[in-house]
């Protein structure tokens, strides 16, 4: 059961459609209602909060920021877009990155690899 907020209670409902047949109607028991327009309104400005620091680049539920580092200036930049990115998860929508899937990617060679940090309590993982 869930509140609407507005002293109703109500039953979240889901199936599953594949090739015109459809699964039955379970109760959806935790997490949130998704639907593609809910989500993209969700994350509709933060494009803009990361593209001053990174490219970013999104696919339904990831995101990933992008920079080409050559100077220590680059490296700064992509911290201050991994900044970016967490306040505006944990100050707007009150939402904790989870950790486990954050992960830095190092391509070329002879590389300074850089640590890039979330929450200044952890360290981004190496891959």
């Amino acid at each position: 059961m869930l509140s609407n907020g507005l002293g109703h209670s109500c039953v979240i409902e889901n199936r599953v459609k594949i090739d015109g047949c459809h699964s039955k109607w379970t109760d959806v028991i935790s997490g949130i209602p998704q639907s593609t327009v809910l989500f993209i309104i969700y994350i509709n400005d933060l494009p803009d909060i990361c593209e001053q620091f990174a490219r970013n680049y999104f696919f339904a539920d990831d995101a990933k920021l992008f920079k080409h580092v050559i100077c220590d200036e680059d490296h700064k930049a992509l911290q201050l877009g991994l900044n970016a990115l967490q306040n505006w998860s944990n100050n707007k929508w009150l939402l904790k990155l989870n950790i486990l899937k954050c992960k830095t990617v190092f391509l070329g060679r002879n590389i300074n690899k850089k640590l890039y940090l979330l929450c200044t309590r952890y360290t981004v993982r190496k891959t």
